[in-house]
């Protein structure tokens, strides 16, 4: 298959509001390459320091527990050939507390986020802060995201990069029949492995047309609601996400969220979520004037 490369947009010293009309708003990709200056992470974590300080701590992937020290060994000699596992989506406040205070989340560019709002039902109180938590991933050269997909519950996501290189794959919402979601779970492709795609069993595939480009250190992905990605890392790779709900996307989140629910709590759901979102609007309105 032939990727056509058209980079997103990067941008440098956009103001958080300025991001919040053209980007979030617009839902329109964007890589903003000073995000994270003056964060304390940049610079300083490293797969080194990650074996140095926390080296016999264990995580369970794919099945085999790695001690983190072994993991970067692995990670510091993958090549695509053979790739290291990755470690991914590791809520870093739970696995690695002492690295809060390298990181900056309160900037606002990630804010408004609902999903950090106060919820009376539990079942949303407990999905949205698992969802706004800040995740991270460890990985080594040729290893890839394993399948092509949107952020669930149609969550804008941050994607920020502190150590080497990922290539990203990102195709807008308007290509999602080219790109066969999987009918258990709209938001994942069946072609996982986008680059070796079986176009008889998936011709339409031939059609999507990918945005390609590189993240470098540094740099922050803003992947707006719906929108298809997926990344392979060129070099040992360290990076961080983050989930975003507000009132840019929060009508598609509902949709999700009450499809979702029982039957029976449907219509329940769906009045609470729109009770919610108006007053999420309004004190927005208040205290940020968008």
């Amino acid at each position: 298959m032939n990727l056509t490369s058209e980079p997103v947009e990067k941008r440098k010293g956009i103001s958080p509001r300025d991001f919040y009309r053209d980007y979030m708003q617009a839902n329109r990709p964007v890589v903003l390459t000073d995000l994270l200056d003056g964060w304390p992470a940049l610079g300083k974590w490293s797969p080194e320091m990650f074996a140095e300080r926390w080296p016999d701590k264990t995580f369970e992937i794919d099945g085999k527990s790695w001690r983190l020290a072994d993991l970067i060994d692995a990670v510091m000699a993958s090549d695509p050939a053979n790739p290291a596992p990755y470690l991914r989506n590791q809520v870093l406040k739970e696995h690695f507390p002492e690295l809060i205070d390298d990181i900056r989340p309160e900037s606002g560019y990630f804010h408004p986020n609902w999903m950090e709002r106060s919820y009376r039902n539990a079942v949303f109180r407990e999905l949205f802060h698992r969802g706004s938590a800040i995740e991270l991933y460890i990985g080594g050269n040729g290893r890839g995201f394993p399948v092509l997909h949107w952020d669930g519950y149609h969550t804008h996501a941050f994607l920020m990069q502190f150590y080497g290189r990922k290539e990203f794959f990102v195709y807008g919402p308007e290509q999602s029949a080219f790109l066969y979601p999987r009918e258990d779970c709209p938001n994942l492709s069946h072609c996982a492995d986008i680059k070796n795609v079986d176009l008889e069993r998936y011709p339409l595939f031939a059609k999507a047309k990918p945005d390609v480009f590189v993240l470098e250190p540094g740099e922050t992905l803003f992947i707006p609601s719906g929108w298809w990605h997926t990344t392979q890392m060129l070099s040992p790779s360290i990076s961080l996400s983050c989930n975003v709900g507000n009132r840019t996307n929060w009508a598609a989140m509902r949709r999700d969220l009450v499809a979702r629910s029982s039957p029976l709590n449907r219509i329940k759901a769906s009045a609470y979520l729109s009770a919610k979102g108006l007053l999420c609007a309004i004190q927005d309105l208040l205290s940020l004037g968008i």
